[in-house]
């Protein structure tokens, strides 16, 4: 998925423009968004992460992030345009921008209040 307000024209300029959504798994369970970003900035080696959510999946967090361009450690790393490992702080997680499979957006665990009445 990506999401752009400008026309690219192929330069690094208009290529660093992009926000780009990226899904990430493999976040510790425990961590707040605050402890998931610094972990992120880390592992992405990148100035500035929006996490856009943050919830549980199965033994570990799953993330749904903005990062502005394409951070430098994805560029033209390993084979796959759309999958990538990273680690920092020795956690590995896996970035993608192919969202297959499930990906849990909400953790009801945090809610009060029931949906239904």
């Amino acid at each position: 998925m990506e999401s752009t307000d400008l026309p690219t024209s192929g330069s690094l300029k208009d290529e660093n423009a992009k926000v780009l959504t990226y899904r990430v798994r493999g976040i510790p369970n425990g961590l707040d968004k605050a402890g998931a970003k610094s972990l992120l900035l880390a592992a992405l080696e990148t100035q500035n992460v929006t996490i856009e959510s943050l919830a549980a999946a199965s033994s570990n967090q799953v993330a749904t992030i903005r990062v502005p361009g394409k951070p430098l450690k994805l560029k033209n790393w390993g084979t796959s345009k759309s999958q990538w490992q990273v680690s920092a702080r020795g956690v590995s997680m896996t970035v993608d921008t192919h969202f297959g499979g499930f990906t849990p957006l909400h953790d009801p665990q945090g809610d009060s209040g029931s949906f239904f009445e």
